[in-house]
């Protein structure tokens, strides 16, 4: 094979060499994975961090009408410190997830990271600039206290690192997960109070799970209410993993790469591996405009020449009316004096095109593949003595006839970046899924039935 992308090992049974490079979201860490590591959860653990300790154990509030109420408010008037740990997602506005119902907040916020916290003391709004920034998306636990009528932000030791800031006035605590009005994102524990920090804790909350129960004070008196909305068990919300690299197998270094991380598609979405019929897959985005991207260089040329595409894929255009199928950039537009073009046409089909010395333009397009589907798709483009072909087949049947055109008997270059999940670069993205995609710079039509065949069981999808 010129190219073979897969989450599967194709060179060793055992699953030993790096099939894909993955970036994590919350703090774009990226690793290379073997495939075993794919299958044996070490991808998944990656992708969760310092989170996975806290699965099916915390309660996650949503964003939107989550919060544990308690029975009487807190006030803190003097010195003070809160202990708490909490994981939040990064939004546009900043995570009020302590303090009471109105007035009084404290928040993380920050660009990429947590850069500061702010909070409303008395009558005063207060920015609390970190020393060191934490992770949006990390389990972090912080000491918000006031010393000597100084507050700032301190770590598990006490250390201070933030800024100091003089306010007076009392600071409120009646709810978790919401403060000010503002519903936050994401996950708060071990909250422990002590109400002019000396060393006692007068307030102890655990946090571990979503009933009124898990929420009870262990040292006080003061217990929570009422659970609002309802909030889930945290399952690895918002915890995602994202494609950097789909390495080439055939060992060529055709690699499909995708460094503007809002554009990689995903392979790990809120903390579970992405699969379909129990298989691993990569996940197209058509909103996020997911796109992979590969060279120019290992598509055949000359007068003469064949190509054969195999790919096992659940087709899904969304709103769109391309595949995103393995091909040119920018299939289905033409492709230059002496050069050739193919992919994704429009209305879910395959395209070849083809342009002479003269620019006269010559395109050959399959019958229509249908829509949400599994699908192990094939297509084979041939040109030999001045006849241009194309035959594409989908789950082992032949989709349409065999197309056949006359074309100037020249030679045919290739100067077309290869493309995964969209026409091109910047439009006509899709929500397709892929398993599997070997392409071969040659005719492999007499080996289509045992390709297929291999890929069929390999994936669950059943030939005609």
């Amino acid at each position: 094979a010129a190219a073979a992308y897969s989450l599967r090992d194709l060179n060793d049974r055992n699953g030993n060499n790096k099939v894909v490079g993955v970036r994590r979201d919350s703090d774009n860490q990226e690793r290379d994975f073997l495939a075993k590591e794919i299958s044996n959860g070490t991808l998944v653990d990656f992708v969760l961090g310092n989170t996975k300790s806290l699965l099916n154990s915390r309660a996650f509030f949503d964003g939107s009408d989550d919060a544990v109420r308690l029975t009487s408010d807190i006030t803190l008037s003097g010195d003070f410190s809160i202990q708490y740990s909490f994981v939040v997602t990064e939004q546009a506005v900043f995570q009020r997830i302590l303090g009471r119902l109105t007035t009084y907040y404290i928040g993380a916020e920050g660009t990429g990271e947590i850069t500061r916290f702010k909070t409303q003391v008395g009558s005063s709004g207060v920015t609390l600039n970190l020393t060191s920034n934490l992770k949006f998306g990390e389990a972090n636990t912080i000491k918000f206290k006031r010393v000597s009528g100084k507050v700032g932000i301190y770590d598990e030791s006490d250390t201070l690192i933030s800024n100091e800031v003089t306010a007076s006035g009392d600071f409120v605590v009646n709810s978790f997960g919401k403060a000010r009005g503002q519903n936050a994102r994401g996950v708060i524990y071990n909250i422990r109070i002590d109400t002019n920090n000396d060393g006692t804790i007068n307030h102890s909350y655990n946090g571990y799970g979503n009933t009124l129960s898990d929420w009870q004070d262990l040292v006080g008196s003061n217990n929570a209410s009422a659970v609002n909305g309802s909030p889930a068990l945290f399952t690895g919300q918002d915890q995602d993993g994202f494609v950097e690299t789909w390495y080439d197998q055939s060992g060529n270094g055709n690699d499909l790469t995708q460094a503007t991380a809002s554009k990689q598609p995903t392979i790990v979405t809120s903390g579970t591996l992405n699969t379909r019929n129990n298989e691993p897959i990569i996940k197209f985005i058509q909103a996020n405009s997911n796109v992979l991207m590969g060279p120019s260089t290992f598509s055949p040329t000359g007068t003469d020449f064949a190509l054969t595409c195999f790919q096992a894929l659940h087709v899904d255009i969304s709103t769109g009316t391309r595949l995103g199928i393995f091909g040119s950039a920018g299939g289905g537009s033409d492709a230059g004096t002496s050069k050739y073009r193919f992919g994704s046409g429009t209305g879910n089909k395959i395209t070849v095109r083809i342009q002479d010395a003269s620019d006269t333009v010559t395109a050959l397009e399959s019958s229509s593949l249908s829509n949400d589907t599994d699908s192990i798709l094939t297509y084979m483009i041939k040109l030999n003595d001045g006849s241009l072909e194309l035959q594409t087949f989908n789950l082992g049947a032949q989709l349409g006839s065999t197309l056949t055109s006359s074309v100037t008997d020249q030679s045919y270059g290739y100067t077309h970046n290869t493309i995964l999940g969209s026409r091109s670069p910047s439009d006509n993205f899709s929500d397709s899924e892929f398993f599997e995609v070997i392409f071969y710079a040659s005719d492999q039509l007499s080996n289509r039935p045992a390709i297929e065949a291999n890929l069929s069981n390999q994936y669950g999808i059943a030939l005609s």
